[in-house]
């Protein structure tokens, strides 16, 4: 069976999207982990840097944001991770 290009830009665009998705979902994990004391502070929220300048500048982003580590962490909405 031969593979055609549109096979691979198909894996290509999957791959895309559960980055794309995946990322910001790590989120709450992260958040838990720190809470739960299994990961530093420092250490859990480096890598979403780039949602926490989101987070600053966009009104949308820091609802979801607030949301959905509360969600992890299970504690009143502060606007920081935990």
């Amino acid at each position: 069976m031969e593979h055609k290009p549109k096979s691979r830009l198909w894996i290509l665009w999957v791959a895309v999207s559960v980055l794309l998705v995946g990322y910001p979902l790590s989120m709450g994990p992260a958040a838990w982990l720190v809470t739960h004391g299994y990961l530093d502070y420092e250490s859990g929220r480096m890598p979403f840097e780039p949602l926490f300048q989101l987070y600053d500048v966009s009104k949308g982003a820091s609802i979801w944001i607030s949301w959905y580590t509360d969600f992890w962490v299970e504690c009143p909405a502060t606007g920081s991770f935990p």
